[in-house]
């Protein structure tokens, strides 16, 4: 069994070379990474600093002129076509209020006429089932003297048949 101990032992050791082969590997690997991640960053701040300078003579650039006559003269026209806007504006918001005035003004006559309207169909509807409850009780008072008529005429039949089964009962003795 030594053979099989020492076999044992060799596939130990390059296990353990193995592993940390792979150790080192991955060191190196993390090494570099980190490495790029500076680069990459040092590479970040420049370009803002860049940017930063760039905006910087963008600034300068757009600075502007100094007023010449003409430039004063558009700049008074400027203002001038600025207070007729602002005159425009209060005419159009005046003019929106008298809009919005008398489009609640239509929507009360509207609501007005469309109640109206509603009233009028209740109050037909109202004369309709009068007129209905109305030809049912004159129905029913016609049946009540139908059946007092009928009741007067078997209160009369009952009041002569005795009268009538008094001759029979004479004619019989």
């Amino acid at each position: 069994m030594p053979g099989v101990s020492a076999s044992f032992a060799e596939k130990t050791s390059l296990q353990q070379e193995i592993d940390d082969s792979v150790a080192n590997q991955i060191d190196q690997i993390g090494n570099l990474l980190q490495q790029e991640v500076e680069q990459l960053k040092s590479s970040l701040t420049q370009r803002e600093e860049q940017i930063t300078n760039l905006k910087t003579e963008l600034e300068i650039k757009v600075e502007p002129p100094p007023k010449t006559e003409d430039a004063v003269l558009l700049n008074d026209v400027l203002q001038e076509k600025e207070a007729y806007i602002d005159q425009l504006n209060i005419q159009v918001e005046r003019l929106n209020n008298e809009v919005e005035s008398l489009h609640d003004f239509r929507s009360r006559e509207l609501i007005r006429k469309m109640f109206s309207i509603w009233v009028d169909g209740q109050q037909t509807k109202f004369q309709e089932d009068y007129d209905m409850v109305q030809a049912v009780l004159e129905e029913k008072v016609k049946e009540i003297e139908d059946k007092e008529r009928k009741i007067d005429l078997l209160t009369q039949e009952l009041t002569q048949k005795p009268s009538d089964d008094e001759s029979v009962v004479r004619n019989c003795r």
